[in-house]
């Protein structure tokens, strides 16, 4: 088994389970008052989220995932799709370990997926990559049932890349 482990705990977000609980728990007491739950109602079926170090990003993230859990919705398999910002590896990647951790524990990829989607595999474009990791723990607290991944990393975020992707993400979620 292939473990992709934290790159940027401890930096980005807490390096304990205790203090990404605590520190989520307070965003969310600050934030919820402004977090329009009425979209809790809607058909999701995806969003755009922050991916700085929880102390910048997270006061808005908080706003996605607390929606997603009022939702009642359950995601067998949540796509990560996030920029590359070391320039390592192709113009979009998936991971290839077996699994990601974080200090909550280990979330598995979707292997299944990512071989339909048909997308290069390249551990390089996500060993060192913040923005895709910084989500997992927000997933993970949020929901408490067992879900997997596909990591997608792009490099180039160009038109003809992004369709390219949008189609085989369509493809698959069919």
């Amino acid at each position: 088994m292939k473990v992709r482990e934290p790159a940027v705990a401890g930096s980005f977000y807490p390096e304990t389970k205790e203090g990404i609980e605590k520190l989520i728990r307070s965003i969310l007491e600050e934030e919820f008052q402004y977090i329009d739950t009425s979209l809790a109602g809607k058909n999701i079926f995806g969003a755009i989220v922050p991916h700085a170090g929880y102390v910048y990003s997270g006061y808005e993230a908080i706003h996605v995932f607390e929606i997603l859990r009022l939702s009642g919705l359950v995601f067998d398999t949540v796509m990560i799709i996030n920029p590359n910002h070391h320039g390592l590896g192709p113009s979009v990647a998936a991971d290839t370990n077996d699994c990601w951790e974080t200090p909550l524990g280990k979330v598995w990829l979707d292997l299944e997926i990512i071989e339909f989607m048909d997308i290069p595999r390249a551990g390089e474009s996500h060993r060192h990559e913040h923005s895709g990791e910084v989500m997992l723990p927000f997933l993970q607290l949020f929901f408490p049932y067992a879900f997997r991944i596909v990591p997608v990393s792009m490099l180039n975020q160009d038109p003809v890349h992004s369709l390219k992707l949008a189609e085989k993400v369509f493809l698959a979620a069919r």
